[in-house]
């Protein structure tokens, strides 16, 4: 059976890269390099977007970082925003860590004395504390949180008085805090992941970014967050209510140095997903290429998808959709439809335009567009393509292909009679119809509009729409 959806990499412990796709290894180094030099607390953000493998790259580098030393810990905050309070779920991923018992109950001392007096966490947050923690070093005291679930709301005279005591602790927690790591990691700084904040609640990614600043920002503790700027000044905004709210000068007060991702190759992407969901398999069979004479396919598809991708900036999530729909529409063609020309390349096309232009794709569809208004839009939607120089052969080729395709399907008494005309002078031919001036065109050779022009009037593109609907039979 054929792949269609890609499962998690494997992350090899004694060699966490072997199986990158994107070359990152250089990049992990960098990282640890920096880490290396770089001493004290700070917070290190690996910025970049949603969909560009952020997750798959940091599990690497952890692993890297394990190989070498240190010892660090991994934290869904998306995972976690449901159930847990911030504070809670941090200290539930330290302290496993902590294996010295004197150690660790003077941390649990603190930290409840810290809790008790934060009015915003009584009583939820010590009940989810308790329930954590009792793994680790027994039930916390019954008079602790009988207090703390039990006690009146402070007036603003108590409050005042235990302001001075409130810090106190906090100091005091967070220097038995840096203790115990110096205990545990030694000459090395504990690197604290936190993947996937972006995509949290945004009171839950903003609290979180609070807690690790005011509760955990001691020596010997690095904390990585794999985020999405944009996404994550977004949830700032919402958090607040407000969109004239600088996010990104509030994110400078938890983020000290920023990290961004070299561009992944699209090229060896694509050529990864082909492999990975058995492209060859329809595109490269013996049946097929006897039937169309079309040895460079592979070539072909392959160019307009890495070009394509590329141009219209999609991540790598995005991309291995595209693939996912366009491996499902080939293994559903009937038998006796094998010998489809520019099957691969139109469903390139066809499936980012049913995706990301619904509504063009609704009404071609529906034969809603005359030929000269579908060419119009079809060239503005491909702009950044068909504007490139036309060394870029087989994405032209394939737009050309789906153009005459159209005509076909829309054909009707007010449809022109032919696309193409015999030119006067060089007697080859040419469109009949208008492009843009700056679609670059014209180093196209004139004998593959016969050869699209005739193709195109054996092959339906309702085929193809067949397809992508899951409707062929």
């Amino acid at each position: 059976m054929s792949q269609i959806k890609h499962k998690d990499i494997e992350i090899p412990e004694n060699n966490p890269f072997t199986n990158c796709k994107l070359n990152r290894a250089t990049e992990g180094e960098y990282l640890t390099n920096l880490i290396t030099k770089v001493s004290g607390n700070y917070t290190l953000a690996i910025n970049d977007r949603w969909g560009r493998g952020k997750t798959t790259f940091v599990k690497m580098w952890e692993a890297s970082l394990k190989q070498k030393g240190y010892h660090t810990i991994y934290l869904n905050a998306w995972e976690n925003d449901i159930v847990s309070e911030p504070l809670v779920c941090i200290l539930g991923e330290i302290l496993p860590l902590i294996t010295d018992d004197s150690s660790k109950a003077k941390l649990l001392e603190h930290s409840t004395a810290l809790v008790k007096n934060w009015k915003k966490l009584v009583p939820e947050v010590v009940k989810s504390l308790a329930m954590l923690l009792s793994p680790f070093i027994g039930d916390l005291p019954k008079e602790i949180t009988d207090s703390l679930i039990n006690a009146p709301e402070d007036s603003l005279r108590k409050e005042i008085e235990g302001y001075k005591e409130q810090q106190t602790e906090i100091l005091q927690f967070k220097q038995n805090l840096a203790e115990c790591i110096q205990k545990k990691c030694e000459k090395k700084p504990l690197i604290f992941i936190v993947d996937e904040l972006d995509r949290c609640r945004p009171d839950y990614a903003v609290d979180l970014l609070e807690k690790v600043k005011h509760f955990f920002s001691v020596e010997g503790i690095v904390f990585v967050l794999a985020i999405d700027k944009d996404q994550l000044i977004s949830s700032i905004k919402g958090r607040y209510g407000s969109e004239s709210i600088d996010g990104n000068a509030y994110l400078k007060r938890f983020i000290d140095f920023e990290y961004i991702p070299k561009e992944p190759d699209m090229e060896k992407f694509c050529a990864y997903l082909y492999d990975y969901m058995g492209m060859d398999e329809f595109l490269e069979s013996r049946e097929r290429i006897q039937k169309t004479g079309n040895r460079d396919e592979k070539e072909i598809f392959l160019s307009v998808a890495t070009q394509l991708y590329a141009q219209k900036g999609l991540s790598l999530r995005d991309v291995e959709r595209m693939f996912s729909h366009i491996r499902l529409a080939l293994l559903m063609l009937p038998e006796n439809k094998i010998g489809l020309q520019f099957m691969a390349g139109m469903l390139t096309l066809l499936t980012f335009l049913k995706t990301y232009e619904p509504n063009f794709y609704a009404r071609m569809k529906n034969k809603e567009l005359e030929i000269q208004s579908f060419v119009d839009q079809l060239c503005e939607i491909f702009h950044e393509n068909l504007s490139r120089p036309a060394d870029d052969f087989y994405f032209f080729y394939i737009f050309l292909s789906l153009i005459f395709f159209y005509y076909n399907y829309k054909k009707n008494p007010r449809t022109p009679d032919s696309l193409t005309r015999i030119d006067d002078e060089t007697g080859q031919k040419k469109l009949n119809i208008a492009l843009p001036s700056w679609v670059k065109i014209e180093n196209i050779n004139p004998n593959y509009l016969w050869y699209i022009e005739n193709s195109s009037n054996v092959y339906k593109l309702t085929t193809i729409i067949e397809l992508l609907d899951l409707r062929t039979f």
